[in-house]
């Protein structure tokens, strides 16, 4: 019986061992479990957390008033047209580069059609012009360069030395001497005849009538503001007389021969100027540059200088000025050279035989 109970009590403790073994197990399990549930929960309680901050931050910015709003839209905006016009500023730059190129290439070309012929002038040419009913004819003289004066001394009025002269721009000349009809129509008059020349005239009247045809000719529109009319200078007036650029070199305007182109007491039978047009014209169609009637220039009298000259003015004052082209007051037979297109004639008054012939530039 002892051996039974030992047994019992074997079997007792056996089981209470293995029980106590599982309860131990279940409740180091239970422990387990228990950490991580608490792991779980905490892990939970902090997405939540993250998701309520998430949330908050979501509601703040739905509670932003419409006129932030619209301050950050519109800068939006404007930084897209700002990047919008940049990119459209790029591209225009870009044919504005293309323009530039081609404007660079023209002035190019145009600069080499200028040099073909100094100081090109495209804006005037051969014009026939109208004041009050009275027409009158410029035509153009180009610029050029010539060799101006003579050294023939055997003259009353030097014109040497010979030297060159350079013309830098186009001018308008008078196709005939200043008309009677012309001089009336412009000063206010009226009347008088449109073939006989105005003489009589004092270089400062002559200097009147051009004043007075530009106030009427920029008033009416007939000229640009840029251009005015003008006596000529003395050395436009030789240019013109000799042909300009078509010059063949004639002694005379337009011929060697005087009785062709030039009204002289011996060829009129007359001391006093005749109707103009009666003679040939000159290389450039310009009538009566030889003879006729003496032409005032816009220089006051004085010697030449040997050295090379552009658009040269004697505007050093005097109590003489230079009147061109001869008359019938002078024999052609004893004063030829007064004739020539380099004759000059130095005067301070005027009389019956002296008018003036104008240009335009």
């Amino acid at each position: 019986m002892k051996k039974t109970g030992s047994i019992l009590e074997t079997s007792v403790l056996m089981a209470l061992c293995i029980s106590l073994t599982a309860c131990a197990g279940t409740a180091t399990g239970a422990d387990a479990q228990a950490q991580t549930n608490s792991e779980m929960m905490e892990e939970q309680t902090a997405q939540t957390e993250e998701r309520k901050a998430e949330y908050e931050v979501t509601e703040a910015k739905q509670e932003v008033p419409d006129e932030e709003m619209t301050e950050k839209e519109d800068h939006e905006q404007e930084s897209t047209g700002s990047s919008a016009a940049e990119g459209n500023a790029n591209v225009d730059d870009s044919e504005n580069m293309d323009e530039a190129e081609n404007v660079t290439g023209g002035t190019e070309a145009m600069t080499d059609e200028q040099m073909a012929g100094i100081g090109e002038t495209a804006a005037l040419e051969t014009t026939i012009y109208q004041v009050n009913g009275v027409e009158f004819k410029m035509i153009l003289v180009e610029a050029g360069t010539f060799t101006m004066g003579s050294d023939n001394s055997n003259v009353a009025f030097s014109e040497s030395p010979a030297h060159q002269v350079t013309l830098t721009q186009d001018y308008l000349m008078g196709e005939t001497e200043v008309t009677e009809a012309l001089w009336n129509a412009v000063m206010g008059s009226g009347g008088g005849s449109e073939t006989m020349p105005k003489t009589s005239v004092t270089w400062n009247s002559a200097h009147d009538f051009v004043n007075q045809l530009n106030a009427i000719a920029h008033e009416q529109g007939m000229i640009a503001e840029d251009v005015n009319f003008h006596l000529p200078t003395e050395a436009q007036w030789e240019f013109a007389a000799k042909g300009g650029n078509l010059s063949q070199g004639y002694l005379y305007s337009g011929s060697n021969d005087i009785d062709e182109v030039a009204v002289t007491r011996e060829n009129s039978g007359s001391d006093s100027p005749i109707e103009v047009r009666t003679k040939a014209p000159n290389e450039l169609g310009l009538y009566d540059m030889s003879g006729n009637a003496y032409e005032w220039v816009d220089d006051y009298a004085g010697e030449y200088s040997s050295e090379a000259q552009t658009d040269p003015q004697n505007t050093t004052p005097s109590n003489s000025y230079v009147k061109r082209g001869g008359s019938n007051y002078h024999g052609f037979n004893s004063e030829d050279y007064l004739f020539t297109t380099t004759g000059r004639y130095f005067y301070g008054g005027t009389d019956w035989t002296i008018g003036f012939r104008i240009c335009l530039y």
